[in-house]
Formats: C-alpha cells, structure tokens, sequence
C-alpha cells in the first residue's frame, strides 16, 4: 500500500495540499476550500495523476500546518477525547457487570434498567451478550506528531 503525505496549508479562505509520496519526482499540489474536503481531492489527483482505477492501494495521511498555540490546544482536546472514551469504555463494562449481577438476584430487566438508568432492552442486551462491553463502540487513533505546529490525522 502506498502512502502519500499531505501537508495542508491555510491560505486565506482556501488549504492549499501539498503531496508527497511514492511516484512522485516533485511534491504535487492542489487546493480545497474545507479541510474535510482534502483526503477525496487527493485520491482524485492521485487517480487522475496515476490513471488508477481503483484508490483503494492509497493510503493518504493529511498533516495540518498549525500555529503552534493551535497544535497545542488541539492535541489537549483530542487526548481529552481518548481519555473519555476510554472512560465510557470502563463505565460501560461495569455497568455490564452490575446488570449481570442484578439479573442472578432475580430482579427483572425493567427494575435493573431503573435502577442503573438505562433502558431495559439495554440491560437486556447486556445480560444476553457475554462481550457486550466491547460492542457498538467506535474507536478512533491519535497519533501524536513531534513536530511543532502540526496536527497529525490519518485518513
């Protein structure tokens, strides 16, 4: 799989996307108006660039240039973000935990629901499902860049 490095660049209204990767003599360039837009634009230069069919072999990771004081802030929050989920990951396998424990001492799914705050057909998939504490949830990796003044999101 070949990855190509983007290394987005605010310019006024617009991020300019400089590209790098295998293939490449020079680094390409084009632009987007949202940086949400990056990753799809890529894939189409690198498609039109390589008359690739199929964009399914690239792996394309977008390098946002940041002022510093940005870079820093947002990797604060994105951590923050991790550490909740990793929270909410153990709330909810203890929650598992107390529903199957209630449900041995004949209480019924409504009353433990009540009792937990949940409804009872979550406390019923809970007590029905011996890994539900590691279903339905969505994950996603930070990775930390080093240098300054960059946010790193892989795509």
């Amino acid at each position: 799989m070949d990855t190509y490095i983007v290394t987005a660049h605010r310019d006024g209204k617009f991020w300019m996307l400089e590209i790098d990767g295998p293939g490449l003599k020079r680094p390409g360039a084009t632009q987007v108006r949202r940086l949400d837009q990056a990753e799809p634009m890529v894939r189409d230069w690198l498609a039109t660039r390589f008359d690739l069919l199929d964009d399914a072999s690239i792996k394309v990771v977008i390098e946002a240039d940041l002022p510093s004081a940005s870079s820093s802030i947002l990797e604060e929050a994105l951590l923050k973000r991790l550490d909740a989920m990793r929270a909410q990951r153990v709330a909810q396998a203890a929650t598992a935990a107390a529903a199957r424990e209630l449900i041995r001492h004949d209480l019924t799914t409504r009353e433990i629901g009540t009792l937990l705050g949940i409804s009872h057909q979550r406390v019923s998939q809970m007590v029905n499902s011996p890994d539900y504490s590691d279903r339905g949830m969505v994950t996603r990796k930070f990775r930390k860049k080093t240098t300054a003044g960059r946010g790193r999101v892989d795509a």
